[in-house]
């Protein structure tokens, strides 16, 4: 899996790694699967998204490599074979790696989120990183911390560790993350649903239990090797019994990174 920044540019770059792979492929089909793949149904459509989107802060988009090669077989007249092999975008030789960020780990298809727990750790660990990155806190990109006082250089981060408070919504679910500088591109991210009174204070530890609130999950961001959640044997969850069913069942879709990976000791 492969995030890319949703920029002209770097859509160009993508296109032009595609052209030099799938030479027998008709450019405006390579268009219009490559849109498919960003979660468009139509390349117009891209645009026009594309065409309201600040191209000097991008967002970042995770490429989808089934969505392209379904979309290209069928604008060609082919049919998908069931041993199928959909990986594509990580493999590319791209002329410019800038804007193009690696989503998958080398343990990426050896974990499995199978208990409610480890589907509720999984949920709220990335809906707290979808709403620091939309809110603007940080990115996918290395050490592009940006809440005040997140420091600017990684000796001033040792020296004098910040961390950030946020509120959010998942659904109807109120919540409230914290953010802080881990070391070496990492970010540490908790967070709490339906919070308590003392949440914002509470928040900030890593084994804080139910004091934030109803539901209580930590872990790491790593973003040095690539982008993705730090997916741990033993998942720091707190969850009322009554709660865990219904976090485990949301649809929280990664905002440009993966939803597990390679955890570092």
């Amino acid at each position: 899996m492969t995030a890319i920044a949703f920029t002209e540019s770097t859509l160009h770059n993508v296109k032009r790694a595609l052209k030099a792979s799938f030479t027998e492929a008709k450019s405006s089909y390579l268009t219009e699967a490559l849109a498919t793949a960003c979660g468009y149904r139509t390349h117009a459509a891209l645009l026009a998204d594309l065409e309201r989107s600040n191209q000097q802060d991008p967002d970042f988009i995770a490429l989808d490599d089934e969505d392209f090669i379904r979309r290209l077989y069928a604008l060609e007249g082919q049919s998908v074979q069931p041993d199928e092999d959909f990986q594509c975008f990580e493999f590319l030789a791209y002329p410019d790696t800038q804007g193009i960020i690696s989503t998958k780990s080398t343990k990426f298809y050896a974990i499995e989120y199978k208990s409610e727990r480890a589907k509720a750790w999984r949920n709220m660990m990335v809906a707290g990183i979808n709403a620091g990155i939309t809110q603007r806190l940080f990115t996918v990109l290395p050490d592009d911390n940006r809440w005040p006082g997140a420091g600017t250089s990684e000796y001033d981060r040792h020296l004098h560790p910040t961390s950030s408070i946020f509120r959010f919504n998942v659904g109807a679910i109120p919540a409230i993350g914290c953010v802080s500088d881990a070391g070496f591109a990492e970010l540490s991210i908790h967070v709490a649903f339906w919070p308590s009174e003392k949440a914002e204070e509470s928040v900030r530890v890593y084994d804080a239990g139910f004091l934030p609130g109803e539901a209580f999950a930590a872990g790491w961001f790593e973003r040095q090797d690539g982008a993705w959640l730090q997916s741990a044997l033993d998942f720091n969850l707190s969850c009322r019994r009554n709660r865990l069913a219904e976090i485990a069942s949301l649809e929280v879709v990664p905002r440009g990174f993966a939803d597990r990976g390679n955890f570092k000791n």
